[in-house]
């Protein structure tokens, strides 16, 4: 990115360096100045007219009129002849209709907005035409010796006859050229189409297990804005709209409902992108920060568009930004989801229907073999002796063991594996999941107690109200 050197170069072009490098202060002072005077300009403009219609230029204007007197005095003279006088008078025609296309114009500017990607001399010219400083009574007076007469400061004809008129340059240009400029002024409605794609990528999703899905919609995305809107940087004008008169930027949201904001103005000018140092951007963001959002954003599209005017590899951070964007939606790898239409658990006939990811599979499994150790003791014809493991659950990682009898009563308790577990006196070192209870006579109410207590001990976690467990619970303690 060239950017920085862009910056370094306009400072240092009014200001010393310091210590090797440039002060960018008085570069973003002197166009947030600027910034100031258009915003303020344009609100006291707003207070006196709100209808698009009322800006333009006079056709009537009074340069016109006289040219057309002098070329029917040239020829009431004998100076032309009449088919020299009807070419002279087809050519005013044509300033007019010329005029009357620029109004077109800008009445068009006026109704959609000048972008804040327009340059600051040409808003301040669109501005004077606006509220008519520079055409209604923009005349001098002409005093000669065969009379006086008014001659207006934003028209004139040369000697050759061609129409000339107060450019935002403040040269007298050829109506033609003025045409040429005013329609390359750029208006909000250039940024629409880009608006359009990014609002359809702020709306698409794309959960685990869709990383074929996201791929292919993200060429499409990027190729959609690089190439078809913004031409590979051919159409300058809607692609500088679309990314600096967003300034607010967009919310992307990922597969993990997590919202990033990307905006060009931040991204560009971040020190990590190289476009200005970390020093110069704190220095950038404490003067704007003294204004208003308005002139602050006003200031931001002059900087921008100066910057990028003068970066030669700005193509390839357009499509880094925008690229960005398109990865910041990408699935999660590794964590894909497991199709499973679960089968009834042994004891309560708990199921879980439709598609489960892995960690939902994993608690599904761990309940499901809980009650079948259950009722794989139930079913037994003898019991095992105290202290022996009657069943076993997770693979192996629970055991269901017999414990010592209550009133005559076998009685059976969680733990997890012991297996090679002893302690110096060789007894056995238990880390119990439950409490002794009595597994051939457990009434509902202790059963739900004892299922809620003992799968949260061998890992289902508690979660919301879509997690495996609030599913549990409720199938277990639903009347």
């Amino acid at each position: 990115m060239a950017a920085n050197q862009t910056i370094i170069n306009a400072a240092g072009a009014a200001y010393s360096p310091a210590k090797g490098q440039y002060n960018i202060s008085g570069f973003v002072n002197g166009i947030a100045s600027v910034a100031q005077g258009l915003v303020t300009r344009k609100k006291l403009i707003g207070q006196r007219q709100s209808s698009a219609a009322k800006i333009y230029v006079k056709t009537d204007n009074a340069t016109l009129q006289a040219r057309v007197d002098g070329v029917t005095n040239q020829y009431k003279n004998f100076n032309i002849n009449e088919k020299q006088m009807e070419g002279e008078i087809l050519k005013i025609k044509e300033d007019n209709a010329t005029i009357g296309r620029i109004n077109k114009l800008l009445v068009n500017i006026n109704k959609e907005g000048l972008a804040l990607n327009g340059g600051p001399i040409e808003e301040a010219w669109y501005l004077g035409v606006k509220d008519g400083s520079l055409t209604d009574g923009a005349q001098v007076r002409i005093n000669t010796k065969s009379g006086s007469f008014n001659k207006s400061t934003f028209y004139e004809y040369d000697e050759n006859g061609v129409l000339l008129m107060l450019a935002p340059s403040g040269e007298m240009l050829p109506a033609t050229e003025v045409e040429a400029m005013v329609e390359q002024m750029p208006t909000r409605k250039l940024k629409e189409k880009f608006n359009l794609k990014m609002r359809d990528w702020q709306n698409d999703t794309y959960g685990v297990g869709k990383e074929s899905q996201w791929g292919a919609k993200k060429v499409s995305f990027v190729g959609a804005v690089i190439q078809d809107i913004f031409k590979d940087g051919r159409d300058k004008s809607t692609m500088y709209t679309s990314l600096i008169d967003n300034m607010a930027g967009f919310d992307v949201t990922n597969g993990n409902n997590v919202t990033k904001n990307f905006n060009w103005h931040d991204w560009y000018l971040d020190p990590k992108n190289n476009a200005l140092t970390a020093d110069q951007k704190a220095e950038y963001d404490r003067i704007l920060d003294g204004y208003d959002e308005d002139v602050r954003d006003r200031a931001k599209g002059i900087v921008l568009k100066e910057i990028m005017d003068g970066d030669k590899s700005l193509m390839t951070d357009v499509k880094n930004f925008i690229t960005q964007i398109a990865d910041y939606k990408k699935p999660e790898e590794g964590v894909s989801p497991i199709p499973i239409i679960s089968e009834k658990t042994a004891r309560t006939g708990f199921q879980v229907k439709g598609k489960l990811n892995k960690s939902d599979a994993q608690d599904l499994a761990i309940i499901g073999s809980l009650e079948q150790s259950i009722v794989d003791v139930k079913e037994m014809q003898t019991s095992v002796d105290i202290g022996k493991v009657a069943s076993t659950a997770k693979g192996g990682k629970i055991e269901l063991v017999r414990g010592a009898d209550d009133e005559g009563k076998e009685t059976y308790y969680f733990r997890h594996d012991a297996a090679g577990k002893k302690d110096k006196e060789g007894n056995i070192i238990e880390r119990r999941l439950s409490g002794n209870f009595v597994l051939r006579e457990i009434s509902e109410e202790g059963y739900q107690e004892l299922m809620l207590k003992v799968i949260q001990e061998a890992g289902v976690a508690f979660g919301g109200d879509g997690s495996i467990y609030r599913q549990y619970e409720t199938h277990i303690t639903k009347e």
